[in-house]
């Protein structure tokens, strides 16, 4: 009875190898292609609930009073421009305030140098002399202790 297959070695089993490997291949690379994309969307995904993290904190600190109104829209602008990639905006002049203006009412802040009751600090003071250099130890491990 005549065999089907062609006998090993023969043009047509190498032709048929070839063809069966190259079909493996392709289907190895789509495989790794809907691999890479996947991948791809859960970065991107966590990227972009981080921003939300980002802001829903600025947002936070704004109700709690902790930052201003302009501070909170100058944060949330440059963070919208970082996470989507346009251009930063123009940064705007900061408004000057004291540290004494952003304290709370209750707060009590005195000037550097002066206690809460307006009354100067009292002076460091003067260093004290130095004390006299150890006398000469005939050895590295000759030294005695201080008096």
């Amino acid at each position: 009875m005549p065999s089907a297959l062609p006998p090993p070695g023969s043009a047509a089993s190498t032709s048929t190898d070839v063809l069966i490997w190259v079909g493996v291949l392709i289907v190895a690379v789509l495989a790794l292609g809907v691999v890479i994309l996947f991948v791809r969307k859960r970065v991107f995904a966590k990227e972009q609930h981080h921003a939300d993290n980002w802001i829903g904190n600025l947002r936070q600190m704004h109700r709690r009073g902790e930052l201003s109104t302009e501070e909170y829209e100058a944060a949330r602008r440059a963070l919208t421009a970082k996470f989507t990639g346009a251009p930063a905006p123009a940064p705007t002049p900061r408004p000057s305030r004291t540290p004494a203006a952003r304290a709370e009412a209750s707060e009590l802040r005195a000037k550097p140098g002066f206690d809460l009751t307006g009354a100067p600090l009292p002076k460091p003071a003067p260093p004290a002399s130095p004390s006299p250099p150890d006398p000469p130890a005939s050895g590295p491990y000759d030294r005695r202790p201080p008096p």
